[in-house]
């Protein structure tokens, strides 16, 4: 398991895909695509790292503060596992 894998400080859902339930992370990655704008940031996503694969979207630190959402998330990590956890399966 690569240092890019955390184990979430907060409560989570096993996967509602698969049922996984220790192999749920919050996974932080930095940008390092085309967009120069983009490069060298990071945001936040989770994954059910052992059983199926299902992620949410990417979350990234400073669209919380532009998107006005400090009042409901502290960080894009904190925002991808409440995602995670609002999920529910096919």
């Amino acid at each position: 398991m690569s240092d890019r894998v955390i184990r979430p400080d907060q409560p989570m859902k096993v996967c509602p895909f698969c049922g996984e339930e220790e192999g749920i992370f919050a996974i932080k990655e930095v940008y390092s695509g085309d967009l120069e704008s983009l490069i060298g940031r990071a945001y936040w996503y989770v994954e059910c790292y052992y059983g199926c694969g299902a992620k949410t979207e990417q979350y990234w630190d400073e669209d919380i503060e532009k998107e006005g959402l400090q009042e409901y998330y502290a960080s894009g990590k904190e925002r991808a596992i409440f995602m995670w956890n609002m999920r529910k399966g096919d």
